[in-house]
């Protein structure tokens, strides 16, 4: 369960891309930069990372170690913001990504 939980994180940081990808683009008008087909893949993707935590949950996974799986995350983002969208990445990013990953570690010792 752990293992499509953070597959389900990694999915919703690709939507986020997606949404900046999409938000970085110029646009005729409002309607078209709400209902292209990044802002209509993203949403979902969002919807199924949603019916993946539910899974998990309903499957045993307790309520407490998915907020603590849902910060990777805060660890994918930023690094595929660097790869795709030719996003730096500071030393406060750097330390805040390394406080995250170690945070999740020590949660689960």
């Amino acid at each position: 369960m752990y293992f499509w939980v953070i597959l389900g994180m990694f999915a919703c940081s690709c939507s986020q891309i997606l949404l900046k990808n999409s938000a970085n683009k110029k646009h005729r008008n409002f309607i078209s930069s709400m209902l292209n087909w990044r802002v209509v893949l993203a949403y979902v993707i969002f919807f199924g990372s949603m019916l993946i935590n539910i899974t998990a949950m309903s499957h045993g996974l307790n309520l407490k170690e998915l907020p603590i799986l849902e910060a990777s995350s805060y660890l994918f983002v930023p690094l595929l913001s660097y790869f795709f969208l030719r996003e730096r990445i500071g030393l406060r990013e750097l330390g805040a990504m390394f406080l995250i990953f170690w945070g999740i570690l020590v949660f689960y010792m």
